[in-house]
């Protein structure tokens, strides 16, 4: 057995706000990546029994009043509304250092498949929150994916391969 093995990582993982606040709402129990070099031998977010720590859209609350404002003090989100002041001031996720995440998720399962492969339990437990645009879930969720992929090539049509991540709030 590898040494390793007995091992939980820890990982960092970036969402938009809306799905950070599906995370937050218990709607996204499931996410997936773009597989890259079509290596499917291991997952490189993690196996089961892993942790990742949630990368979104944050800042200082101070910098939203104040132009001038340091980078410290009070850390808001995104995700759960509006910003506390007139200024723009939101950091883009991949910024965000592990001392400011709120979220920890729990890898229940990682697994390669293809994108078109989802179900429509799948496709819900992506985030989706029905409405009268998107009636079906799996719709929803190629829509989602075409806006995030599509321009680098690897659209809903293409059927990439992926990591189909399941995971729970800790």
């Amino acid at each position: 057995m590898n040494a390793q093995s007995n091992v939980t990582r820890e990982r960092p993982i970036s969402f938009t706000a809306a799905m950070t606040r599906a995370i937050l709402d218990g709607r996204k129990t499931q996410t997936r990546r773009l597989m890259r070099d079509n290596d499917d031998s291991a997952c490189p977010l993690g196996i089961a029994g892993d942790r990742l720590w949630v990368r979104e859209p944050w800042g200082y609350a101070a910098q939203f009043r104040d132009a001038n404002a340091g980078p410290t003090g009070t850390v808001i989100y995104a995700a759960d509304g509006r910003a506390p002041g007139p200024r723009r001031a939101w950091r883009q996720p991949l910024y965000m250092p592990r001392s400011c995440s709120r979220i920890a998720l729990e890898i229940i399962r990682s697994e390669a498949q293809s994108l078109q492969q989802i179900t429509t339990t799948d496709a819900q437990a992506e985030g989706y929150l029905e409405d009268e645009l998107f009636g079906d879930a799996r719709q929803w969720f190629a829509r989602l994916w075409d806006r995030l992929y599509a321009q680098d090539g690897f659209t809903w049509e293409a059927n990439p391969r992926v990591w189909a991540i399941t995971f729970r709030l800790l």
